[in-house]
């Protein structure tokens, strides 16, 4: 800072002494005095320059190039920039650099996977595949239609209808004899003795069962329809005192005829028993 209020005292009594020649003739100044001004001016502005820009300086700011952009009286011209191009053989040797392998992260994971075993490969894959959106949508009507399927197969096994309709499980057709149009018009106690000569068991317990349905109907108890199911009688009857033998007795129903169990005469007794318990819990006559 000393250094520069000393040049600008020297320019100062340079112009002072200069002004009077321009002022009486131009022409009269000598050559080798213009020579000697120009000099002096350069290495001034020189010296200004390499003061203020001087890398090597300690004091020196890289900012400072960046804010005397704006100031107009800088003897510096800050606005001029120059671009340098980085060649592509650098970039490629970077980027091949395992220290730079951030600068292509994907192409690092690749390989990374690459190097695993086939259970992680499957996981990956899997994991993919369940991001996929078309995939994850036929996923899920896959796992629908599969328990859609189950839900049928289930209530087809146990003779149940969601509807409230089924083909008639209590007076369903056969290949065999028990066919019933009316249950109230037939005389299914004659039919019971029919099929206790012919030592059908099967046959018998089936009219056992229709006769029972039969009376139950007569004392409004159940509700009688003839496309009912037997899930349906079971629901009326589930908060009667008698329920857990009529129960019973339905399962062993529909084990014998729909199951087609050959039944022994021993167990055809242990299921009458079992009829004659409704019959006493529910104070009707057989």
């Amino acid at each position: 800072m000393h250094k520069f209020h000393i040049y600008t005292l020297f320019l100062f009594l340079l112009c002072i002494t200069a002004s009077p020649c321009f002022a009486q003739d131009e022409d009269s100044i000598p050559l080798s005095v213009k020579d000697t001004i120009e000099q002096t001016l350069d290495s001034i502005t020189k010296g200004l320059t390499d003061s203020v820009y001087d890398e090597d300086d300690e004091y020196y700011d890289d900012t400072l190039y960046f804010l005397r952009k704006e100031d107009t009286t800088s003897i510096y011209d800050s606005s001029v920039f120059k671009w340098r191009a980085v060649p592509d053989s650098i970039t490629e040797h970077l980027k091949n650099d395992d220290d730079f392998w951030y600068a292509n992260k994907d192409l690092h994971e690749k390989k990374k996977r690459q190097s695993g075993s086939w259970l992680e490969k499957f996981l990956l894959w899997l994991a993919i595949l369940l991001n996929n959106n078309a995939f994850s949508t036929f996923l899920w009507i896959l796992i629908i239609l599969c328990f859609a399927a189950a839900v049928v197969w289930f209530l087809s096994k146990n003779h149940m209808n969601i509807w409230g309709s089924s083909k008639g499980p209590v007076i369903t057709r056969t290949k065999q004899d028990g066919d019933v149009e009316d249950i109230f018009a037939a005389d299914l106690k004659a039919e019971i003795q029919k099929a206790e000569q012919k030592q059908d068991y099967r046959l018998a317990i089936r009219f056992h069962y229709l006769h029972l349905l039969k009376v139950l109907s007569q004392h409004e108890l159940i509700k009688y329809t003839h496309d009912a199911t037997n899930m349906e009688y079971l629901t009326q009857l589930y908060s009667k005192p008698f329920y857990a033998t009529f129960f019973k007795v339905t399962r062993d129903y529909e084990y014998a005829w729909y199951g087609e169990i050959a039944v022994t005469r021993e167990q055809y007794n242990n299921v009458v028993e079992e009829f004659m318990q409704v019959y006493n819990q529910t104070s009707v006559s057989w």
